[in-house]
């Protein structure tokens, strides 16, 4: 990604920061995925959420506590992202 693209990136965490308080909370339960997207890294925030798939998660987690978490991952960096768009 470009400079200016993180910088949207940013700017657009920041506007989830000051007036989302569910995108907040997002990034509060997600920091490694807030911290790949103020790196810029939209795709690899993305496809951090596809990895608490079952298939490639811990076995022993319960299934429904590897969705919630995943869906979190996945809602925040979709959120943030369509924000700098």
């Amino acid at each position: 990604m470009t400079g200016m693209s993180v910088a949207k990136l940013n700017e657009a965490l920041d506007r989830a920061d000051r007036h989302s308080p569910h995108l907040r909370l997002l990034m509060q339960r997600h920091p490694d995925v807030r911290d790949l997207l103020a790196a810029g890294r939209l795709s690899d925030a993305i496809q951090h959420s596809f990895d608490l798939l079952p298939q490639k998660a811990d076995p022993a987690l319960p299934i429904g506590q590897l969705m919630r978490a995943a869906k979190g991952q996945l809602a925040l960096a979709v959120a943030v992202g369509d924000w700098q768009a």
